[in-house]
């Protein structure tokens, strides 16, 4: 055999390793997904039914609302019977996506936030989504409100000003949106 024959199959031997070794690898973490994946859809859905619970009281079950017209930051839309909605809206804060519940009342009056999930910075925006003092304060500051919420409008924390910001905007969205279903 030549050099140039020699090289060629360790060539080919190193490809073949590579994609066994692949193969392997996709069909462990193919069986992990196909063992986790019914878990990890139930904890989410208890976490959306616990994030609907803090924002509005309502013993009617969470009936999915489909609508094409709503606004992008708008996920999901559970009507809550005559007791109003609870809105999954997702904005931009300063880190990244907040994932946030609404309550609103039939008129689109919020009735409470609840913070699902964030990558806010922790000591800052993170604050408005824990369960210290001053992150109730925040949350609780946002029942009664309708129309335009400022930050100032709400018991923000300095510093934090971008997240309060992108938790205002979404607030506003779901309130405009229930608003405009008249």
């Amino acid at each position: 055999m030549t050099k140039k024959e020699n090289t060629a199959l360790y060539i080919f031997k190193l490809g073949a390793i590579l994609f066994l070794i692949c193969a392997v690898v996709a069909a462990a973490l193919g069986g992990v997904n196909a063992i986790t994946k019914d878990k990890i859809a139930a904890i989410n859905a208890q976490k959306v039914a616990d994030a609907i619970s803090l924002v509005l009281e309502s013993s009617a079950e969470p009936e999915i609302v489909e609508d094409a017209n709503a606004p992008s930051e708008i996920s999901t839309i559970y009507k809550m019977g005559d007791d109003g909605y609870a809105i999954q809206v997702v904005v931009s804060g300063s880190q990244g996506s907040i994932d946030m519940m609404v309550g609103t009342d039939p008129e689109g009056t919020v009735t409470g936030i609840s913070i699902v999930k964030h990558s806010e910075t922790a000591g800052l925006g993170a604050v408005y989504a824990d369960g210290t003092d001053a992150g109730v304060a925040f949350r609780e500051s946002f029942a009664g409100k309708s129309g335009e919420i400022a930050v100032t409008d709400v018991a923000y924390k300095s510093g934090a000003t971008i997240s309060a910001e992108a938790i205002c905007n979404g607030a506003e969205i779901a309130s405009a949106y229930v608003a405009g279903l008249g």
